[in-house]
């Protein structure tokens, strides 16, 4: 027997509004994530359940499937531009959700160490420095993959692929307490 999830997706490719199916089933993830085990489903939108039951808590995951859901439908669909922008969406989501988890990790890490003092200025600054040394060090890891690429270009692939290996490093200092300066 096919996994829920993979027999939804099969039956959403078949709909003409498939991307105002997912966006029924963004909003009651959303939702479930605000009320936790007081969300009840409404009966009419059951087709999602699988959704909800796989991917409450992993927005990640949630992305991943929009995409891979888009990825298949293909460009030339007509139904691909409203999946890419929902994609969009749900992407930007999960970026700023990441990126306030890694400032809030570096952030608990400088005040344990007292490095920056407790007030909400110093941790803005903190926050903002981090940002910036973030943003400097993903550069410069894009320029030298640029560089060392036969047409200086990367693809969404290579791009996406070093982004992810570039982030993972950053989380992996961060878990073992290696901050930005303050």
């Amino acid at each position: 027997m096919a996994h829920p999830l993979a027999e939804l997706r099969e039956h959403l490719l078949y709909l003409p509004d498939i991307a105002d199916k997912l966006k029924v089933a963004d909003s009651y993830l959303v939702l479930h994530a605000r009320m936790g085990s007081g969300f009840i489903l409404p009966a009419q939108h059951a087709v999602v359940k699988p959704i909800l039951d796989y991917y409450a808590g992993d927005l990640t995951g949630w992305v991943k499937y929009v995409k891979g859901i888009r990825d298949r439908i293909g460009r030339s669909d007509e139904r691909w531009a409203d999946l890419q922008e929902l994609y969009r969406m749900l992407e930007i989501r999960n970026t700023q959700r990441i990126r306030r988890e890694r400032l809030n990790s570096a952030l608990a890490v400088a005040l344990s160490r007292k490095l920056i003092a407790d007030n909400k200025s110093a941790k803005a600054a903190y926050e903002r420095r981090c940002t910036l040394e973030w943003m400097r060090l993903r550069t410069l890891t894009l320029d030298a993959a640029r560089k060392g690429s036969p047409s200086k270009r990367l693809t969404e692939d290579e791009r996406s692929k070093l982004l992810d290996e570039f982030w993972e490093g950053v989380d992996q200092q961060l878990a073992a307490g290696e901050i930005p300066k303050p």
